[in-house]
């Protein structure tokens, strides 16, 4: 159980090394003596500068949250204490049955601590690395108690600023509570003059203004709310980068990639709740949170959810086992970085006598797939090259696509100029899925969509099969490698990206859907975007 809602994080360099032991030692010593009618039980989470106990009032014979919060060193240190003084009043004054009640709060020495109200349940960040993502309608439950409680905050002046999956508890019955507001340890960023200012909030979850330092007003927090609705409903954040610096920089300056480019079955409703969420400018967002709430319960009374037809190919796929989490789907922004596009068509056309499909060892039949029998045709379209770049890395990409298929013992594979020679132009993008779905009309068909992006010395590639009879993204892998490694990591792609295709194509149709995404890194460099690329 994780009461009062802070994610045990192990790694934090807050409290990492046999220093920082020592220091919580003292810290938790120095509480200890103050709170004298506090028997301490033990630690549920670790978060930034703090430490969380879970602790019973003898008093009132109840259990508590504390909070035990020691300052990092800094030029900045003191301006921070004051402000977790002046933030732990003001929410003390908060009532709202969504928004964990803060007791008191205090000070010893150089220690601070909060004493919370506890509640038994799982931070929304577990729930989200259990499941990977959850259905609409309870993501847009979820997201519709945070709104309410972001609203009786704004309503008396608190800014959260750090709205994300780990401040969101999921208490017993659904049961949404969120922590910490305005009270999360911050992060340093040197300004143009070499001074330090304090940046509060986590940068992936931050909105533009946030990132650039401006003066934030609730709508800041709206942002963060819809990158947490993104998330939930995805798998996946709207961005990532390699450390917290280069993330600030991206969000203050790029366009999220849109929901459906990672979710094809969401209602416009739905889509149009996440993309005014995620509005850059804060003027195109909802102008407080009780209209975002009421937005919610608009959608939510309508049921509207999925987009027309695919209500039941939805409840199918949630009624299977939990999936794993899901990989991000890597899209360069306009403002961000060069994407360099290519189209896969993959005809898919069950013919009698076909062969065996090839399990995960190419000299053995995969599981299951003993008895199957299918054969398809692979048809990889031509790639569509940003003249800045140099268009070997994308022929590479569409020679391993091609190769992997052709690998796969009952399946032709032909170049893209089939699908031209019959269409007379094949287009490109959602017009090159169009002309495919003309062509193929009543037969079992696909389209595989990639995107490769460099970035620095590494690259980020990932496929995705498009199932041309609903428009689902049933299958995608994504990955990144250094950059002298393209070859490798396409051939990695594209062979997992064919073995997922063959499993899925001889499941029973009735247990066919989405697939989980997969990830694939070739070096040890951590998956990031993996639901949460790093902590703080």
């Amino acid at each position: 159980m994780n009461g009062g809602g802070v994610q045990r994080m192990n790694s934090n360099p807050a409290w990492g090394g046999k220093r920082d032991d020592r220091r919580r030692f003292l810290a938790l010593t120095q509480v200890r003596r103050e709170l004298d009618g506090f028997h301490f039980l033990d630690e549920i989470g670790r978060g930034g500068s703090a430490v969380i106990y879970r602790a019973r009032e003898t008093a009132l014979d109840r259990l508590v949250a504390i909070k035990i919060v020691m300052p990092e060193p800094g030029p900045r240190s003191q301006e921070l204490s004051d402000l977790f003084l002046k933030e732990a009043q003001a929410i003390a004054r908060l009532d709202h049955p969504n928004i964990i009640q803060v007791h008191s709060a205090g000070r010893t020495g150089n220690v601070f601590y909060l004493i919370l109200q506890y509640v038994e349940g799982e931070t929304l960040d577990r729930v989200l690395a259990r499941e990977g993502r959850i259905s609409p309608d309870r993501a847009v439950g979820i997201a519709r108690e945070v709104a309410a409680a972001l609203g009786a905050a704004h309503a008396k002046g608190v800014i959260h600023r750090d709205i994300k999956p780990s401040n969101v508890m999921v208490g017993l019955g659904e049961r949404i509570k969120v922590m910490d507001f305005g009270i999360a340890g911050g992060q340093f960023r040197a300004d143009e003059t070499g001074r330090h200012a304090v940046f509060i909030g986590t940068p992936i979850y931050s909105s533009p203004e946030q990132c650039r330092m401006e003066p934030l007003d609730g709508r800041s927090d709206l942002y963060s709310l819809g990158v947490v609705l993104y998330q939930m409903l995805s798998g996946s954040v709207p961005h990532v980068a390699a450390s917290p610096e280069e993330t600030i920089d991206r969000v203050a300056a790029s366009e999220p990639a849109p929901i459906d480019y990672l979710v094809s079955d969401l209602s416009r409703d739905v889509h149009a709740l996440v993309g005014r969420l995620l509005a850059r400018e804060r003027d195109n967002r909802f102008p407080d949170a009780a209209s975002a709430v009421e937005e919610m319960d608009r959608i939510r009374a309508a049921g509207a959810f999925f987009r027309s037809g695919a209500r039941a190919r939805a409840s199918r796929s949630s009624g299977s086992s939990r999936s794993a989490p899901a990989a991000p789907r890597f899209r360069a922004s306009a403002f961000s970085a060069v994407v360099l596009a290519f189209a896969v068509l993959v005809t898919l056309v069950a013919l009698a006598g076909g062969r065996m499909l090839p399990g995960e060892n190419p000299d053995e039949p995969a599981a299951g797939l003993e008895k199957r029998e299918v054969s398809a045709c692979v048809v990889v379209a031509p790639a569509l090259v940003n003249p800045a770049l140099d268009p070997t890395g994308t022929r590479q990409v569409e020679r391993e696509t091609l190769a992997a298929f052709a690998d796969i013992e009952g399946i032709s594979a032909r170049t893209g100029t089939w699908l031209e020679s019959r269409t007379g132009s094949a287009g490109a993008g959602e017009a090159f899925v169009d002309s495919a779905a003309r062509e193929l009309a009543g037969q079992t068909a696909f389209v595989a969509q990639g995107s490769l992006r460099p970035e620095g010395e590494r690259v980020f590639l990932d496929l995705v099969l498009v199932e041309l009879s609903t428009r689902e993204r049933v299958i995608q892998v994504a990955g990144s490698a250094p950059a002298d490694r393209l070859g490798e990591l396409a051939a990695r792609i594209a062979q997992t990206t064919a073995r997922r295709l063959a499993e899925w194509l001889v499941r029973d149709p009735a247990r066919r859907g989405v697939e989980p995404a997969v990830w694939i890194d070739l070096d040890d460099a951590p998956a990031q975007g993996r639901i949460t690329p790093y902590q703080g």
